[in-house]
């Protein structure tokens, strides 16, 4: 059985999917920024942040200075999957088994990525909150962690945009 010429399908069908479960299955891309184009480039350098100014029409302006900013990245860790498929014409020849497949690989991979993320914030973390008598195991504590937690980032920028609690 010849599964060369459907390669293309199948790669089409990976890459569309692949795309799926990294937009909606990641917690990361919630809560972090997460670059999964194929692009493989990080801008550097980087430019200030600019920043407007609110006055009453005078005609004149104040002039800001822009920087450049050189950044270095190391890039120490990688999420990938690999595996050897013994029956590999009768797995291709099949699509649900091959799909069934590839969904779990890539969704493999998404939970390899949200491990390590979740792992560093963990990590990292440079606060700690100590909860009420009880913890989660009392019902009536769960809104007032809730509440307190969310009081800790409420006054940031952009919360409106979302906000996203990890327990």
């Amino acid at each position: 059985m010849n599964t060369q010429s459907t390669f293309g399908v199948r790669n089409k069908y990976f890459q569309s999917q692949y795309e799926i479960v990294l937009r909606h299955a990641l917690v990361a891309e919630k809560i972090c920024m997460v670059d999964n184009s194929d692009e493989k480039t990080i801008q550097n350098p980087y430019g200030s942040q600019p920043t407007a100014t609110i006055q009453a029409v005078a005609g004149t302006y104040s002039v800001s200075a822009w920087t450049v900013t050189d950044d270095a990245l190391t890039v120490t860790d990688e999420v990938i999957y690999a595996e050897q498929i013994y029956a590999h014409d009768q797995f291709f020849a099949v699509f649900d088994i091959m799909a069934s497949r590839l969904d779990n690989m890539m969704y493999s991979v998404a939970f390899g990525i949200d491990k390590y993320v979740l792992n560093n914030f963990c990590a990292n973390a440079t606060g700690a909150y100590t909860t009420p008598a009880g913890g989660f195991t009392t019902g009536g504590n769960i809104n007032t962690i809730l509440g307190n937690l969310l009081s800790k980032v409420a006054g940031y920028q952009n919360v409106s945009a979302g906000t996203f609690l990890v327990i």
